[in-house]
């Protein structure tokens, strides 16, 4: 399902603007979601993208794919193309083909369960060694620190692994919304910064398609996958 919504700036908004065949996107961002199964992408992009949680969700199978729209506070029309990608090692080969063309990259792991802080050092080797994103544009997320009382992973740890491979860091709580919105904001507006810079590094504009015009500073939105299919993780 493919959805448009008002971000953290919509207070910024007039209503329905969004809705208007007229609004000027500015910036088009292609963001991956990774991680292993049931660390809680799914409900981290569905808290953001609707302001919805459950409790429990039918894994991902494939890719599922989202949109949602927000004016960031330069006054940018940003439109976030979000894919969630499945954990599951049968989905291995899916996954990498949508790295192509991404901008930035959430790694996410679960700090209830040692194994996914494992499984997300693996998925940040093959997304700065294989697949080239900068690791200025990786943040790694440590989930569900609504749990508290069942963490098995410390804040400290999770740190530590930002530090090796020199990403961005945070814990989250899906369900209670917590650094959700921080996520993304943060996230937009380094993009934003990086492709409005009149000195762009030579990687990047590579790396993201930059298209810079007498006009506008764009980035070409890549093609969509027709493979999509659903249902999310928790």
């Amino acid at each position: 399902m493919q959805k448009e919504n008002s971000g953290v700036y919509s207070n910024q908004l007039q209503a329905g603007v969004f809705n208007s065949p007229h609004t000027k996107i500015d910036l088009v961002f292609k963001i991956i979601l990774i991680g292993q199964q049931n660390v809680g992408k799914s409900s981290i992009l569905n808290q953001y993208v609707d302001r919805e949680f459950a409790e429990h969700y039918m894994s991902t199978i494939g890719v599922d794919f989202r949109l949602k729209t927000i004016k960031t506070s330069s006054g940018k029309i940003v439109k976030l193309q979000i894919w969630d990608t499945a954990g599951q090692e049968r989905f291995a080969a899916l996954t990498n083909s949508h790295y192509k063309g991404a901008h930035s990259c959430i790694c996410v792991y679960d700090i209830t369960n040692p194994k996914s802080l494992a499984s997300a050092e693996q998925y940040l080797q093959t997304t700065i060694n294989q697949h080239g994103i900068d690791s200025d544009l990786i943040y790694l997320i440590g989930n569900k620190s609504d749990l508290e009382d069942q963490r098995k992973i410390s804040e400290k740890e999770g740190k530590d692994l930002s530090y090796k491979y020199g990403v961005n860091f945070l814990e989250t709580s899906a369900k209670n919304y917590l650094n959700i919105e921080e996520l993304f904001d943060q996230m937009v507006e380094h993009l934003v910064s990086l492709i409005t810079n009149p000195q762009i590094p030579k990687k990047l504009s590579q790396l993201n398609n930059v298209k810079i015009t007498s006009k506008d500073i764009m980035i070409k939105q890549q093609e969509g996958n027709n493979e999509v299919q659903k249902k999310g993780c928790c």
